[in-house]
């Protein structure tokens, strides 16, 4: 399970990289790639919240309007805050 771990978190955080970039580049595609990998690996991991707003953020990247996908992507990366804070946790767990 703590490869697992480490493999979601040091995904997660370069595809929220990517997503920074794509918003920055405005590239709509890039938004939508990226959102869906995440979207599914944080389903995977139980982070449904953090699934859900990679959901949002990947359907704005589909219609290509990426208004909003900065809120987006600041909510995002503050919730996996929270997951990888919470997966830190259960690896200390006995």
């Amino acid at each position: 399970m703590a490869e697992l771990t480490e493999l979601f978190v040091t995904d997660a955080t370069s595809h929220l990289a990517a997503l920074r970039e794509g918003i920055e580049r405005e590239d709509a595609g890039s938004v939508e790639r990226s959102a869906h990998t995440l979207k599914g690996s944080s389903g995977n991991m139980g982070a449904t919240v953090m699934s859900r707003i990679s959901s949002e953020l990947q359907d704005a990247g589909r219609s290509g309007d990426l208004t909003g996908a900065r809120e987006l992507l600041t909510r995002l990366q503050a919730e996996f805050g929270r997951v990888r804070e919470a997966l830190e946790a259960e690896k200390t767990i006995p």
